[in-house]
């Protein structure tokens, strides 16, 4: 049962009590309809507070008001009891025995029992000290209760015995009540399931051998022991054998009974170990069969396994460098050679954040056992447990040496062909301006004119796309960052869009100063006014919102255009990406801009997003980290340098 289901009923009970059994005086309710001698009202006023105590803290350390409520109500729960136990070592007058309403209280009228009141001293702290652990990891609450279980369990044992002197403790006079009993385990049952993951319960809990060991066990384990104990005195009393027999008979029937509980628990253990033995093997093969490079190691870092692509790639056999550091075997490098410390690396990285962390670009490589030095890709991710703590973590490492030598040829292919491409390109749109400027043709002439002079301004926009994105993919963009005013590049921006469109330009924010780079943060607003302009109604305006707030700045491009779906926008800054609707591909376009837009802003330490309705048009919003003023005056932060690729 859960603690707040144990709570529930235990104060339940302890109400239909105190209130029907004693104030109304309805006898039944407060003997068990006569089977039990009564629970005494104190006792159930005590149940009542550690009902309230557990269901404060029933689950999570509470906070620190409720901690303090769960306390006041433990120890309230206790001041009964000690003066019970008062009453019985050191001979005081009774002090806290009720009678209520009842005229006919019984033999002992509203007097707590000696057994309640000690297992209440050792239940009520057990809820107060609920969150305490030593640095062992043993839990004192836990502890207490499993000691608090002992006395109801004698309580119920003795009356299914029929031995009344194992219900009253030592020299005590009031028996235990039945139900006092049974709430009594039920109140301890909610307690120790409160913390299932701490203390002794972890054990009880955990899928593993010794979970199933414990959950097995012990529970057949009193069974036997109350069963075979119960037919002992069941066939003394009815004069089957006599005493000696009967304890003979007790030991072999008990030793009988707990072997085959045990082979019963080992067979389910045997099971359990094969099925292990089958789920580790099977990871042991798929970790083999993985192409790339895979390292798994335990919270502290130390190489738990390593897969036979990582043996062939550093040069290591797992036996080698089982338990040795991870970082300290395989040596990674930054793009300038540097060795690359542990709070740097990516498999640190995502033990801290508990995400999955991905390299970009060529600038990474791995010292292998003979020095050589190979460009590889990291991929890096946390094992996480059941409560979400980090157990270890996974890292993939690949060998991207043919893919550098591709994207080098390719990048140096672009390059080549960009250049050879620019030249005369220039030459075209150049003479093309001059003939629209000069010549004073026929309506055909122009019109062809108009169309070179279009066209080798597309073609030169393609190649600084191509070229942008070559250096995103190789790791060789860069950014200057420094201190940018948002007013003055959205004004810079809009300007030549703000001819032929309504542009508007919301400032909520007139002094916001982004930290990027000046020329990129130029590139991404044209990028967005361009789509923005291109996929609308040319009588729609536009409109470029500037906030700031929470250290970053936010700028938003909105249009009342075509809109987007939802299939749509999970693609959006893929590269080349364009939908398949009909008004977007009568639309010139690549499907590089937003692709582009998207990593020049990540390179800026800025992200974006949008937000779409189809036919009513887009917002694209992407935010800048801003300049940090520590007041009036204050000198800006240096400028630098970001680069892609880590």
């Amino acid at each position: 049962m859960s603690p707040a289901a144990a709570a529930a009923v235990t104060g339940g009970i302890a109400l239909v009590v105190l209130l029907g059994g004693w104030i109304l005086d309805i006898p039944s309710l407060r003997t068990v309809f006569g089977v039990s001698n009564a629970m005494a009202p104190s006792t159930a006023i005590a149940f009542l507070l550690c009902a309230a105590g557990l269901w404060m803290a029933r689950s999570r350390p509470p906070s620190g008001g409720r901690r303090a409520a769960v306390s006041v109500l433990a120890g309230l729960a206790t001041v009964p009891a000690a003066l019970k136990l008062g009453e019985f070592v050191l001979g005081w007058p009774p002090l806290f025995d009720l009678t209520l309403n009842a005229r006919d209280p019984g033999a002992f009228p509203g007097e707590m029992a000696v057994p309640t009141a000690l297992a209440f001293l050792l239940l009520g702290p057990a809820i107060a000290l609920l969150d305490v652990e030593t640095k062992r990891g043993w839990r004192p609450a836990q502890t207490m209760t499993l000691l608090g279980m002992t006395l109801p369990l004698l309580g119920v044992v003795g009356r299914i015995y029929g031995v009344p002197a194992a219900q009253r403790f030592v020299g005590g006079t009031v028996v235990m009540a039945l139900h006092t009993s049974l709430v009594f385990l039920l109140l301890a049952g909610g307690i120790m399931r409160s913390r299932p993951s701490a203390g002794v319960m972890r054990m009880f809990t955990d899928g593993g051998k010794a979970g199933t060991l414990l959950r097995y066990l012990v529970p057949s384990m009193a069974l036997v022991a109350i069963v075979a104990g119960w037919l002992r005195l069941l066939g003394q009393r009815a004069g089957w054998y006599d005493v000696e027999f009967g304890a003979t008979a007790f030991v072999v029937f008990t030793v009988a009974l707990l072997t085959a509980l045990v082979l019963r628990v080992a067979r389910k253990l045997y099971r359990l170990e094969l099925d292990q033995r089958k789920a580790t093997e099977l990871q042991r093969s798929v970790l083999a069969s993985i192409g790339d490079a895979v390292a798994i190691t335990d919270a502290r870092g130390r190489i738990v396994s390593v897969n036979p692509a990582l043996e062939a790639l550093g040069g290591w056999s797992e036996g080698e460098v089982r338990g040795r550091d991870y970082e300290e075997v395989f040596v990674l490098l930054d793009g300038a050679g540097a060795r690359i410390p542990r709070d740097g690396r990516l498999l640190q990285r995502a033990m801290v954040s508990g995400q999955v962390v991905t390299s970009r670009g060529y600038e990474t490589s791995l010292v292998r056992r003979g020095g050589e030095v190979v460009p590889v890709s990291v991929t890096a991710s946390a094992i996480l447990g059941r409560d979400r703590e980090v157990m270890g973590g996974v890292e993939v490492i690949r060998d991207v040496s043919h893919q550098r030598e591709v994207d080098q040829l390719k990048s140096s292919l672009i390059s080549t062909v960009s250049h050879e491409l620019r030249t005369p390109l220039t030459m075209i749109q150049g003479f093309s301006e001059i003939l629209l400027a000069k010549v004073e043709g026929d309506e055909d002439t122009m019109f062809a004119l108009q169309q070179i002079n279009g066209s080798s301004e597309r073609l030169s926009r393609l190649i600084a796309d191509l070229l942008s994105v070559s250096r995103i993919e190789s790791g060789r963009l860069e950014a200057r960052i420094e201190p940018v005013s948002l007013e003055t590049a959205v004004r810079e921006a809009t300007h030549p869009f703000a001819a032929d469109r309504d542009v508007r330009v919301v400032l909520e924010d007139h002094g916001a100063v982004a930290l990027a780079d000046r020329d990129k943060l130029f590139q991404v607003l044209t990028n967005l006014l361009s789509n923005a302009v291109k996929y609308s109604d040319p009588h729609t305006p536009v409109t470029v919102r500037v906030a700031a707030g929470h250290g970053m700045a936010e700028v938003s491009v909105e249009d009342q255009g075509m809109g987007m779906t939802e299939e749509d926008l999970a693609r959006l800054f893929q590269k080349f990406f364009r939908s398949d609707r009909t008004e977007v591909h009568t639309t010139p376009g690549t499907g590089l801009g937003l692709y582009i837009t998207k990593n020049l802003l990540e390179l800026q330490g800025g992200s974006i997003r949008a937000a779409s309705t189809p036919g009513r048009g887009t917002t694209m919003t992407f935010t800048l980290p801003l300049e940090q003023r520590v007041g009036p005056g204050s000198v800006p932060e240096a400028k630098g340098s970001a680069q892609v690729g880590r």
